[in-house]
């Protein structure tokens, strides 16, 4: 068997790396939450007004099958919270169903030759721990670690330590941050050097200015100290965290220089792992990529079924402690074939990941299961998003909404539309909660729509400078220099019911306060409305 690194806690009381990789585990609440002014949202219960509306339409004779193409909602809730945050689901379910799929003992592969190791390096930087004095004493701890895999027996010859990037002009991870607790424009450090003591090290991580100014320092930190360390025949590679942003060096003993062939200006570490694996894969017998990313593990099924990594063996290293486990890309790929893993990036956009929604009460089992035992008429997912024509890709993407939310049912075969499926869930049980229904046909285009984004920046992982449409107009919109998610296009619920409803403004001086009926609700007003500001429609 061949020599696999391995990883233990220092004595200074810092985790394993393995302790930094464990998925979060996301709860996916509707209670109300703290909004900008630390203010709690008010109004109504939202499902207690979509009753409302089914109320006032049935008895006043309106077309139901109409209304059901409305969310009745100021949120679609399938796809979002009421706080207007996008809805996640455990992304590392996904990852189990993949792992399954090969057995433990052939996950390991008897592998003779030099190896490379692929660290996510923030992931890396987000799990140390310890008393640090200054930004030096941080520097020579990561450096440490990567010594610690060049060192004799390991056969690894090469360690790359690869960083995401937070100044993209049009970056669409802005939500997903904001839920992980950052706190943009908080510069706390100011401009730090190797004598700098270190502030508090959550805090610091919690602003994305500081993260790139860390990201610059620790990468120069390893190039000016490293080239001195290192032996011959060992190298660090690293990319994307120098102050230009398409910077990637090669360190090598006393030496440095720049390496064209990975100069990305690639946001995010999940493609730049991808493309820095595709090409240490053409020197070395076997890569070894360290990240928990559900992400990263679908991308390199992806590529490992069409050949990018060649003859080489490509490792995922997971777990910790007594889970730690080499994840064999190459096994997990035969198994699956070649179709499958073509449709995992499109798979994995649609049923939710950091930049788009999930499903409410579908989670990542259920949609796999679904994949697996519809793969036939879902395999146009393999060209899911390869274009930015919605026409394109609407309707597999349609086709796996229809039979994830009617399979069940037996609904699937006869609705054409999530608007007939809607109509149909909700003739068989009136009493459905809004949030478990598929979304309307106009939400779920959006959302089809930012899953093709994300998708095609996947699928061109392996592109140095990919040339991809603007997300701008297709499910996201820039507002105030900040990207964010376009939630529908189509009036919350026609103005007829508003108006039977009781949810429209009377007071031409309400100006959407707190007192405006339209405010609480969550919706703007309408012509209807006798106030004379903030209309929409």
């Amino acid at each position: 068997m061949a020599s696999y690194p391995t990883f233990s806690s220092s004595e200074s009381g810092e985790s394993d790396l393995e302790e930094a990789f464990e998925d979060l585990q996301l709860e996916d609440s509707d209670e109300p939450q703290d909004v900008a002014g630390g203010q709690r949202q008010k109004g109504p219960n939202k499902e207690l007004l979509f009753e409302t509306f089914l109320k006032v339409s049935r008895e006043n004779g309106l077309d139901m099958k109409n209304l059901m193409s409305h969310e009745l909602a100021a949120v679609p809730p399938a796809l979002f919270k009421t706080d207007g945050m996008m809805r996640k689901t455990t992304k590392s379910a996904l990852a189990r169903e993949l792992e399954s799929i090969v057995t433990k003992e052939n996950h390991s592969p008897d592998v003779a030759g030099p190896s490379a190791y692929i660290i996510d390096a923030m992931a890396l930087l987000q799990c140390l721990k310890g008393n640090f004095q200054t930004f030096n004493d941080l520097g020579e701890r990561v450096l440490n670690r990567i010594f610690r895999n060049l060192s004799s027996g390991k056969q690894i010859d090469c360690v790359a330590m690869v960083f995401d990037r937070y100044d993209h002009p049009t970056s669409i991870k802005g939500q997903e941050r904001h839920r992980r607790g950052a706190v943009e424009d908080a510069d706390i450090a100011g401009e730090i050097s190797g004598d700098t003591p270190l502030p508090d090290y959550r805090k610091f991580l919690s602003s994305s200015s500081n993260k790139a100014k860390l990201t610059a320092f620790v990468s120069n930190y390893i190039t000016e100290s490293g080239k001195r360390r290192l032996n011959e025949g060992q190298t660090i590679i690293l990319s994307g965290g120098f102050e230009k942003a398409d910077e990637t060096k090669i360190i090598k003993k006393n030496s440095e220089q720049s390496l064209d062939d990975l100069m990305s200006d690639q946001e995010e570490a999940d493609t730049r792992i991808v493309l820095h694996a595709i090409y240490l894969a053409k020197t070395y017998t076997r890569v070894i990529i360290k990240c928990e990313d559900t992400d990263v593990l679908a991308l390199l099924l992806c590529y490992a079924s069409c050949g990018m990594f060649g003859s080489a063996s490509v490792l995922l290293h997971k777990g910790r402690r007594n889970k730690r486990r080499l994840v064999s890309i190459n096994q997990i790929s035969e198994q699956l074939g070649k179709d499958l893993c073509q449709c995992l990036p499109a798979f994995h956009a649609l049923t939710g990941c950091d930049t788009t929604s999930s499903f409410y009460f579908k989670g990542k089992k259920i949609a796999f299961k679904v994949l697996r035992e519809n793969f036939e008429e879902l395999k146009g997912l393999s060209q899911f998003g390869l274009t930015e024509h919605l026409e394109e890709s609407l309707p597999v993407a349609r086709r796996f909404a229809l039979i994830l939310y009617g399979e069940k049912d037996k609904m699937a075969e006869e609705c054409a539309s999530l608007d007939e499926l809607r109509y149909a869930l909700l003739e068989q049980d009136p009493d459905k909660a809004p949030k478990r229904l598929p979304p309307t046909e106009d939400s779920f285009k959006q959302h089809v729509l930012r899953a093709m984004y994300q998708t095609a920046v996947w699928r061109n992982s392996h592109q140095k400078k990919a040339k991809i449409w603007s997300p701008v107009g297709r499910g996201w919109r820039l507002k105030k220099g900040v990207m964010e998610p376009v939630m529908c296009r189509k009036m919350a619920a026609p103005q007829e019911v508003r108006r039977l409803a009781g949810v429209i403004c009377g007071d031409n001086k309400c100006n959407q306060q707190d007192d405006c009926p339209c405010f609480g609700a969550g919706f703007p007003c309408i012509e209807l409305c006798d106030c004379c500001t903030n209309k929409m429609y």
